[in-house]
């Protein structure tokens, strides 16, 4: 009797150090798999290729053998799908030492974990790309449309068709040379069409990338970015006709390459709701708060980027849809589309418009030139600026230029017409010049030089964006000057003699009659030649006025000005972290 229950005794005993050793194995297998899934989602990118789950299954097994534990006689596994979960699983039949008495020669232990719902995405991936260079399917339908051209029904890599014919025509680019590789997309091969995508999508923020043109088939010079002065070109161009918003551009009424861009959310029945004949994205008012983009026109390829931002995981459609009034059956057309976690890597092309330094204009008055001094009548309509009210300015021959040898004065002694010697009406007179600007969206910097002809007993500068700024401090009245070098004659003059403002005025909004309206920069007085800087910002692509206007009492002896310029982003060695003032729309 004692025997038998020594053995009760010691198989219990046993047995406590055999589930001991099982509990042991089991938090070395849910180490190891925690560690397993550490690695995963840093590798989540490959997660769901074969390679990838062996190098994870691989990397549970280095883990388990540092711990000598024999991973021979474990059966692990790590399996994922595309934009689905990652788990890691692992069992092991431990051996029992005190168990096996009982015929119990073994207790299993397994683990399983879940590395991740849906994969944890590096920045800079890539997501979802386009790029049309994909040969047709063998099934596909297609018809010859020009030099290696083709046109595919219902269907192409992925995208759902809709609108129009329900096709969407690749194009060798033989208007055009594509941005990259050897196929473009084109959304209007007889009538407007559209491209939907949908893609599984992890929270966070995206950006979509694409290029775009508008000007293959159908230019449209009243957009077209260049600006001439004299025998001066400054080349613009692609300047994109195109925003984040569609009311940004609905005065664009020349719009047969007009691409709209959406992101949507899935629901039920989203494609046989949305992506039918009767109601799809061809339409200019189709779901209004999916827009993320949309662009009229650009003249060559410009490379577009939105932000889009995914709140909850789930299925989303990306839509690219032709909306133009086109009558021609060739639009704009798209390439390289890409939806990147975070940010896409590499830097955006940049259209001239975007790019630093880039001069969008220029004039320091050297045209037309003359060898009068001290300085000549003329006009400057030839370079493609309004004159009022008059059409004539004086140009300095001073040598004292801070640009080249002239320099305007805007108010002159007097009223002549063009370089005519005969007097319009008595007196000096107050002159404004003017001319019409093309901008696309973004930051601009404008540099000019100020001098005033009238050299007061003052220090300092006034000048601000606005009259009250450049008032403030400055005397008023009048007060006697001694005349010096190209300064106005020994007199009494008024305090405001050499004031200046310079405007910008959208033209969608401010008729001939009212402006100048907007002030970008107005100036009193300087001890000299001060170089001014003003940084703006277009939110709103359009057609602007730029307007240099005396506002002084206008006896004759007023502001001079010269290199006038204008830049993307900042000029050269202009200051790059001005106040930016918002231009009205």
């Amino acid at each position: 009797m004692f025997g038998l229950a020594l053995v009760v005794i010691v198989g219990f005993a046993g047995a406590a150090i055999d589930f001991g050793q099982q509990q042991l194995a089991k938090q070395k297998l849910w180490q190891s798999a925690s560690l397993a899934c550490q690695y995963a989602r840093r590798t989540s990118t490959l997660a769901n290729t074969t390679t990838g789950q062996q190098a994870v299954k691989s990397f549970f097994d280095a883990n388990l053998s540092q711990q000598n534990v024999p991973v021979n006689s474990i059966a692990s596994s790590f399996n994922s799908t595309v934009n689905g979960p990652g788990t890691m699983a692992a069992s092991y039949d431990v051996p029992t030492s005190f168990l096996g008495l009982f015929s119990i020669p073994s207790l299993n232990v397994a683990v399983s974990q879940q590395c991740y719902a849906t994969p944890p995405l590096v920045a800079g991936t890539v997501v979802l790309q386009e790029t049309f260079e994909t040969p047709p399917a063998a099934d596909a339908v297609t018809r010859e449309c020009g030099p290696g051209c083709f046109r595919y029904v219902s269907s192409y890599n992925g995208w759902m068709t809709s609108g129009g014919t329900g096709e969407l025509e690749i194009s060798d680019g033989y208007k055009i040379a594509p941005p990259e590789g050897t196929h473009v997309g084109e959304l209007t091969p007889d009538y407007n069409g559209a491209i939907s995508k949908k893609v599984y999508l992890a929270p966070g923020t995206y950006e979509l990338r694409y290029f775009y043109v508008g000007g293959p088939y159908i230019p449209v010079p009243t957009y077209y970015g260049t600006t001439t002065l004299g025998t001066n070109t400054f080349n613009n161009d692609p300047l994109p006709i195109c925003s984040h918003m569609a009311a940004n551009v609905s005065w664009a009424s020349e719009d047969k390459s007009r691409i709209g861009v959406y992101f949507s959310a899935d629901a039920p029945n989203f494609a046989a709701d949305n992506l039918t004949a009767a109601n799809n994205p061809t339409s200019k008012t189709w779901r209004p708060a999916d827009l993320v983009d949309v662009c009229i026109y650009a003249k060559s390829w410009v490379e577009r980027s939105a932000t889009i931002t995914v709140a909850a995981a789930g299925n989303y459609w990306v839509t690219f849809a032709a909306q133009g009034a086109n009558a021609a059956y060739e639009g704009g057309q798209i390439d390289n589309i890409r939806l990147c976690f975070v940010a896409c890597n590499g830097n955006r092309q940049l259209s001239p418009m975007e790019t630093p330094a880039h001069v969008v204009f220029a004039d320091d008055f050297e045209q037309p030139y003359t060898t009068v001094s001290p300085y000549f009548q003329t006009t400057i309509a030839a370079n493609g600026w309004t004159t009022t009210p008059y059409d004539s300015v004086q140009i300095f021959t001073n040598s004292d230029a801070p640009q080249g040898r002239q320099y305007l004065e805007l108010d002159t002694d007097i009223n002549y017409s063009g370089t005519s010697t005969t007097t319009l009406s008595p007196g000096p007179s107050n002159r404004a010049i003017s001319r019409r600007f093309l901008f696309s969206e973004g930051t601009y910097q404008l540099a000019y030089w100020y001098k005033p002809r009238v050299r007061f007993a003052l220090t300092g500068t006034f000048c601000g964006s606005t009259a009250a700024a450049a008032q403030s401090g400055y005397p008023t009245g009048t007060a006697a000057v001694t005349a010096t070098t190209y300064s106005a004659p020994t007199g009494t003059y008024d305090y405001n003699s050499s004031q200046i403002g310079v405007y910008l005025d959208s033209d969608l909004t401010t008729a001939g009659s009212t402006r100048p309206t907007n002030p970008l920069d107005v100036c009193m007085f300087a001890n000299g030649w001060v170089q001014r800087y003003i940084t703006f910002v277009i939110s709103k692509p359009g057609f602007y006025w730029f307007t240099m206007r005396a506002e002084g009492v206008g006896e004759g002896y007023g502001a001079n000005v010269d290199d006038v310029r204008i830049c993307a982003v900042a000029c050269s060695g202009g200051p790059t972290n001005q106040t930016k003032l918002a231009v009205p729309q």
